[in-house]
Protein backbone atom coordinates (compact mmCIF):
# COMPACT_ATOMS: atom_id res chain seq x y z
CA UNK A 1 0.00 0.00 0.00
CA UNK A 2 2.81 2.42 0.80
CA UNK A 3 4.40 1.60 -2.56
CA UNK A 4 1.28 2.88 -4.34
CA UNK A 5 1.11 5.92 -2.10
CA UNK A 6 4.76 6.76 -2.81
CA UNK A 7 4.27 6.20 -6.55
CA UNK A 8 1.23 8.49 -6.73
CA UNK A 9 2.96 11.08 -4.54
CA UNK A 10 5.88 11.23 -6.98
CA UNK A 11 3.50 11.50 -9.96
CA UNK A 12 1.56 14.30 -8.20
CA UNK A 13 4.76 16.22 -7.39
CA UNK A 14 5.97 15.91 -10.99
CA UNK A 15 2.60 17.11 -12.25
CA UNK A 16 2.65 20.14 -9.95
CA UNK A 17 6.28 20.92 -10.82
CA UNK A 18 5.47 20.79 -14.54
CA UNK A 19 2.72 23.38 -14.09
CA UNK A 20 4.82 25.75 -11.98
CA UNK A 21 5.55 28.53 -14.48
CA UNK A 22 2.70 28.33 -16.95
CA UNK A 23 0.66 31.19 -18.30
CA UNK A 24 -2.70 30.62 -16.64
CA UNK A 25 -4.33 33.21 -18.89
CA UNK A 26 -3.40 31.04 -21.88
CA UNK A 27 -4.11 27.77 -20.09
CA UNK A 28 -7.70 28.73 -19.17
CA UNK A 29 -8.41 30.71 -22.35
CA UNK A 30 -11.73 29.93 -24.08
CA UNK A 31 -12.42 31.42 -27.49
CA UNK A 32 -15.82 32.97 -28.19
CA UNK A 33 -18.16 31.67 -30.84
CA UNK A 34 -17.78 34.76 -33.05
CA UNK A 35 -15.12 34.48 -35.74
CA UNK A 36 -13.00 37.62 -35.67
CA UNK A 37 -10.47 38.57 -38.35
CA UNK A 38 -8.99 41.67 -40.03
CA UNK A 39 -11.99 42.02 -42.35
CA UNK A 40 -14.66 42.46 -39.67
CA UNK A 41 -12.63 43.98 -36.78
CA UNK A 42 -9.76 46.38 -36.11
CA UNK A 43 -6.98 43.97 -35.13
CA UNK A 44 -3.63 45.16 -33.76
CA UNK A 45 -0.41 44.39 -35.61
CA UNK A 46 2.41 42.45 -33.93
CA UNK A 47 4.45 45.58 -33.19
CA UNK A 48 1.73 47.11 -31.00
CA UNK A 49 0.50 46.16 -27.55
CA UNK A 50 -3.09 45.84 -26.39
CA UNK A 51 -4.50 48.42 -24.01
CA UNK A 52 -4.93 46.98 -20.49
CA UNK A 53 -8.01 48.05 -18.53
CA UNK A 54 -8.26 46.94 -14.90
CA UNK A 55 -11.74 46.90 -13.36
CA UNK A 56 -13.56 45.84 -10.20
CA UNK A 57 -16.95 45.41 -11.94
CA UNK A 58 -15.93 42.97 -14.67
CA UNK A 59 -19.37 42.00 -16.02
CA UNK A 60 -20.71 45.57 -15.99
CA UNK A 61 -17.68 46.97 -17.83
CA UNK A 62 -17.71 44.08 -20.29
CA UNK A 63 -21.32 44.92 -21.12
CA UNK A 64 -20.35 48.57 -21.67
CA UNK A 65 -17.66 47.50 -24.15
CA UNK A 66 -19.93 45.10 -26.04
CA UNK A 67 -22.63 47.79 -26.23
CA UNK A 68 -19.99 50.05 -27.81
CA UNK A 69 -19.41 47.59 -30.73
CA UNK A 70 -16.53 45.66 -29.18
CA UNK A 71 -16.34 41.93 -29.82
CA UNK A 72 -15.16 39.45 -27.20
CA UNK A 73 -12.51 37.32 -28.89
CA UNK A 74 -12.18 35.11 -25.82
CA UNK A 75 -12.14 34.94 -22.02
CA UNK A 76 -9.90 33.48 -19.37
CA UNK A 77 -11.27 32.80 -15.86
CA UNK A 78 -9.39 31.02 -13.05
CA UNK A 79 -8.66 31.14 -9.30
CA UNK A 80 -5.03 31.20 -8.18
CA UNK A 81 -2.39 33.34 -6.50
CA UNK A 82 -1.94 36.66 -8.34
CA UNK A 83 -0.85 36.13 -11.95
CA UNK A 84 1.41 38.60 -13.74
CA UNK A 85 -0.51 41.04 -15.96
CA UNK A 86 2.26 40.79 -18.57
CA UNK A 87 1.13 37.22 -19.27
CA UNK A 88 -2.33 38.52 -20.24
CA UNK A 89 -0.70 41.17 -22.45
CA UNK A 90 1.43 38.48 -24.12
CA UNK A 91 -1.68 36.41 -24.89
CA UNK A 92 -3.45 39.55 -26.15
CA UNK A 93 -0.58 40.22 -28.57
CA UNK A 94 -0.81 36.65 -29.86
CA UNK A 95 -4.56 37.09 -30.42
CA UNK A 96 -3.99 40.54 -32.01
CA UNK A 97 -6.62 42.19 -29.78
CA UNK A 98 -6.72 45.91 -29.04
CA UNK A 99 -8.03 45.78 -25.45
CA UNK A 100 -7.59 43.42 -22.48
CA UNK A 101 -10.13 43.82 -19.67
CA UNK A 102 -8.78 42.45 -16.36
CA UNK A 103 -10.24 41.80 -12.95
CA UNK A 104 -8.91 40.14 -9.78
CA UNK A 105 -11.15 39.64 -6.75
CA UNK A 106 -9.86 38.22 -3.45
CA UNK A 107 -11.51 34.88 -2.65
CA UNK A 108 -9.69 33.31 0.32
CA UNK A 109 -6.27 32.59 1.82
CA UNK A 110 -4.79 29.22 1.07
CA UNK A 111 -1.64 27.64 2.35
CA UNK A 112 1.15 25.66 0.80
CA UNK A 113 4.20 23.85 2.04
CA UNK A 114 7.40 25.89 1.91
CA UNK A 115 10.91 25.54 3.27
CA UNK A 116 13.37 27.73 5.13
CA UNK A 117 16.98 26.70 4.78
CA UNK A 118 19.52 26.96 7.58
CA UNK A 119 23.17 26.02 7.80
CA UNK A 120 24.58 24.57 10.99
CA UNK A 121 28.04 23.22 11.76
CA UNK A 122 28.47 19.67 13.02
CA UNK A 123 31.62 18.69 14.90
CA UNK A 124 32.87 15.17 14.27
CA UNK A 125 35.71 13.40 16.08
CA UNK A 126 38.64 12.44 13.84
CA UNK A 127 41.19 9.72 14.64
CA UNK A 128 44.42 9.48 12.67
CA UNK A 129 47.60 7.53 13.02
CA UNK A 130 50.72 9.47 11.97
CA UNK A 131 54.08 7.65 12.17
CA UNK A 132 52.59 5.10 14.56
CA UNK A 133 51.28 7.80 16.92
CA UNK A 134 47.49 8.03 17.29
CA UNK A 135 46.22 11.60 16.99
CA UNK A 136 42.76 12.57 18.08
CA UNK A 137 41.08 15.74 16.86
CA UNK A 138 37.82 17.28 15.69
CA UNK A 139 36.57 18.43 12.33
CA UNK A 140 33.77 20.92 11.67
CA UNK A 141 31.47 20.17 8.70
CA UNK A 142 28.60 22.29 7.36
CA UNK A 143 25.17 20.70 7.62
CA UNK A 144 22.26 22.13 5.59
CA UNK A 145 18.82 21.78 7.11
CA UNK A 146 15.46 22.34 5.36
CA UNK A 147 12.79 23.45 7.82
CA UNK A 148 9.24 22.93 6.46
CA UNK A 149 6.44 25.36 7.30
CA UNK A 150 3.01 26.36 5.94
CA UNK A 151 3.07 29.55 3.87
CA UNK A 152 -0.14 31.56 3.53
CA UNK A 153 -1.02 32.42 -0.07
CA UNK A 154 -3.88 34.72 -1.16
CA UNK A 155 -6.17 33.23 -3.81
CA UNK A 156 -7.88 35.55 -6.31
CA UNK A 157 -10.61 34.94 -8.88
CA UNK A 158 -8.94 36.38 -11.99
CA UNK A 159 -10.78 37.20 -15.19
CA UNK A 160 -9.59 38.51 -18.52
CA UNK A 161 -11.61 39.40 -21.62
CA UNK A 162 -9.81 39.96 -24.92
CA UNK A 163 -11.62 42.57 -27.05
CA UNK A 164 -11.47 44.14 -30.51
CA UNK A 165 -13.56 46.91 -32.06
CA UNK A 166 -15.98 45.74 -34.75
CA UNK A 167 -15.87 47.40 -38.18
CA UNK A 168 -19.13 48.98 -39.25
Amino acid sequence: MTLYRNFFSVIFILLIAGCADKNRYAEFYRASYDKVNDENAFMIDHSGEPRVIYTRQFEDDLKLFTDDDFVVVGKSIFASPPEDIEKAVKLGKELKVTHVLLSADYVYSGSKKAYKFAETRQIYPVYQVVNGIPIRGFESMPDHVAIPYRKEVPIFKQQAAFLVKRRK
